[in-house]
């Protein structure tokens, strides 16, 4: 399975109405529940079913929607379809089925997506399957971004003619309105996993928080191997950073005890306030081989005024 796929199978746990939404008659508010997929395909066939749903708050037996995620167009799309659809089918004892292929991209080889499997005998048709499909390369950025769908926010770089600025547009709304912390990191990792096939990653960095990335589960079951390297150097940017930080503050209280000694107390308060808003560890250096070399007061008060 594909990275586009498992990214899609994933989301579709969270948000699965988001997607579903994009059907006709579905109406996007209404709670959709996964079934346990208990009826998967054992081989021959060649992968199982990425998802069965229906709807959380139906108490009859209502229609169970059959997802399936392509990558992009392939020739036995509607074979497989058929099989898995018939399992199900029967799986679930014969409740309909709304079989809907998501196309994620239009592929390389201009092949048309598939909506329909058959076969015929003797020159007749002997079977017609039709199922639905959702090409998102055919969706507007802006119609996506105006549906109140975060998890359609995190695909939008998917969408025809998206641009890095409509990838920025739907990190904002997932930031502003997307409270679930956790929901929040795991958007954050769909977007830049679908968006870095388009653009330049150091430029999806500059759009979303790397914490954000660093902190999401779903990051770190994509990519696990990406995770735990990025994970080793934050911790060794973190102890460069706090060595760096006691250098400073170490400079500062030298600089300030011969402030004090040759100066006196009243001046040590008026360096304070300088010395604490520089972070250059070279100026506080200097300074301090300023200040070892003064010979009265007045010549530490315009060593500590040139450090302005």
């Amino acid at each position: 399975m594909g990275l586009f796929d498992a990214t899609l199978k994933l989301l579709l746990r969270a948000r699965a109405h988001d997607l579903l939404g994009l059907l006709p008659g579905v109406n996007p508010t209404r709670p959709l529940r996964l079934l346990d997929k208990e009826f998967a395909p054992p081989p021959p066939l060649p992968r199982a079913l990425d998802g069965c749903l229906e709807l959380a708050d139906d108490e009859e037996d209502g229609t169970v929607f059959h997802v399936e995620f392509e990558a992009e167009p392939r020739s036995d799309t509607g074979l497989r379809m058929f099989r898995h659809c018939a399992l199900a089918h029967l799986g679930l004892n014969g409740r309909p089925i709304r079989p809907v292929v998501f196309y994620l991209t239009p592929g390389t080889e201009a092949r048309p997506p598939q909506e329909t499997y058959g076969w015929q005998a003797h020159g007749r048709p002997v079977l017609e399957f039709r199922f639905e499909t959702v090409c998102w390369w055919r969706l507007v950025a802006g119609e996506v971004l105006a549906r109140p769908a975060p998890a359609l926010w995190a695909t939008v770089a998917l969408c025809g003619g998206a641009t890095l600025g409509d990838v920025g547009r739907a990190w904002a709304q997932i930031e502003q309105q997307v409270p679930e912390l956790e929901l929040r990191r795991d958007l954050a990792a769909v977007m830049c996993v679908l968006a870095e096939k388009r653009f330049d990653v150091h430029d999806l960095l500059r759009l979303v928080p790397r914490e954000m990335l660093m902190e999401s589960t779903l990051y770190q079951e994509l990519f696990p191997e990406a995770f735990e390297k990025a994970r080793r150097e934050g911790q060794l940017e973190g102890r460069l950073e706090g060595e760096q930080k006691g250098r400073l503050e170490g400079l500062r209280v030298a600089c300030l005890a011969l402030v004090r000694a040759k100066a006196g107390s009243a001046a040590a308060r008026e360096a304070t306030s300088q010395l604490a808003v520089t972070e250059d560890a070279a100026r506080l250096e200097a300074l301090l081989i300023e200040l070892g070399a003064a010979q009265d007061a007045e010549a530490v008060r315009a060593a500590v005024a040139r450090l302005a």
